[in-house]
């Protein structure tokens, strides 16, 4: 049986035909008709080119957030969207510019976005500027090493450029149209991410973490901000990620080598005199009671003396390791 989204949408239509401008239907986010100089305006042979597909397939990443904003306005049956600007990838991959106006048209108890546009693309001098526009903006994104992303109202990902492949193992394509939330080892660890972005419009270096491909966890600082359309609501986010994981390790190790032995592992001296001050500090304010053990090995030095360092540092943490067996959660350790 043929795919329902590839048939043409109420032959009634048909007097469109007629009209010097091109015409489209759009029926959640999907082309269900198109006149012949739709056709023309995009380079498609044929009907069966266009039919079915997303409009995202022809639309630039920069231009899609306010073409996808306005589908929907007109699928709630708001009122129609004047004039814009936008440019688009024909069937033969060239660029186009088109002016294109929407209104919203009642189909059974739906709504669906009927689009008129018109080839702008004979301005030469503005068409050389976006084409260069277009490829500055291609050639950023494939040499960056960080990642640039898009994603809509729904958090969607409209667009990841190709270095999120060295970040997280996918292709850029396969991330596109997926919730970006799913790339998080809990969706639940996105919210606060999109709760400070809604609350200030923007954010930097906001840490977070991701599951590679290969199910690794990673690291990540993000810095973003609001997109909104052109009516001020909130249409997505847009920014830039990149992985800190070995950031993260080294200051993890930092951390470590500042309030731990080298050779034992257990709380060096200043570490373990803050402890002892801490615990102090709630004694005198009426806190559970406390004990202090200090133990020492005697003939350490002869052990060090008679067979070496190698052998003192040997007995040491296994002294070290037999104390660990028998503290309790609440108790501390250090050298």
């Amino acid at each position: 049986m043929p795919d329902q989204d590839t048939q043409p949408i109420n032959p009634d239509l048909h007097w469109l035909e007629q009209l010097p401008a091109g015409v489209i239907l759009i029926v959640g986010e999907r082309l269900r008709y198109a006149n012949a100089e739709a056709l023309r305006l995009i380079r498609a042979a044929a009907l069966h080119e266009v039919l079915g597909r997303s409009v995202q397939d022809f639309i630039h990443p920069l231009d899609l957030a306010r073409v996808l904003a306005r589908i929907r306005r007109a699928e709630r049956g708001e009122a129609g969207n004047p004039p814009t600007e936008f440019r688009v990838y024909a069937c033969d991959g060239s660029l186009r510019v088109l002016a294109m106006t929407s209104t919203p048209l009642r189909l059974g108890d739906s709504w669906a976005a009927l689009a008129t546009f018109m080839d702008l693309s004979a301005r030469a001098e503005m068409d050389a500027r976006l084409r260069e526009t277009d490829d500055n903006f291609q050639r950023m994104m494939n040499t960056m090493q960080d990642v640039f992303y898009r994603t809509d109202a729904d958090g969607i990902t409209r667009y990841v450029c190709p270095a999120v492949r060295n970040v997280l193992g996918y292709s850029a394509e396969e991330i596109v149209g997926l919730p970006a939330a799913m790339f998080y080892p809990d969706p639940v660890e996105r919210e606060p991410l999109l709760a400070a972005i809604r609350r200030d419009g923007f954010v930097h270096d906001f840490p977070g973490r991701m599951r590679r491909k290969d199910g690794r966890i990673i690291d990540i600082a993000i810095s973003t901000q609001i997109l909104r359309d052109e009516q001020g609501n909130y249409a997505g986010v847009e920014g830039i990620w990149r992985d800190i994981t070995e950031r993260k390790r080294m200051e993890r190790e930092l951390a470590r080598l500042a309030t731990r032995d080298d050779l034992t592992g257990i709380l060096n001296r200043r570490a373990l005199l803050e402890h002892l001050d801490t615990a102090l500090q709630h004694l005198r304010r009426g806190g559970p009671p406390l004990s202090v053990l200090l133990l020492d090995l005697d003939h350490f030095k002869r052990v060090n003396d008679t067979w070496g360092h190698g052998a003192g540092d040997a007995a040491l943490c296994q002294f070290v390791a037999l104390i660990q067996t028998q503290l309790r959660e609440i108790d501390q350790l250090g050298r």
